[in-house]
């Protein structure tokens, strides 16, 4: 079983893959990431994808 499916099985909550092959996720054939960081990546692309991934992009006022 995928790695994303078997996650999102038990849990309700968004995957963040990084990954330097994200065609090999993208396929279309199984559940996907909610995200993904391609490698090389900035630190801050990190920090901020996982924010957006626990709020659900939600900005704080």
């Amino acid at each position: 079983m995928h790695a994303v499916g078997r996650i999102m099985k038990d849990h309700q909550a968004p995957v963040i893959f990084v990954t330097a092959y994200p065609e090999r996720l993208l396929t279309g054939e199984q559940e996907e990431p909610s995200f993904i960081i391609t490698k090389p990546f900035e630190p801050t692309t990190l920090a901020i994808t996982t924010y957006q991934a626990v709020t659900g992009g939600v900005k704080a006022i």
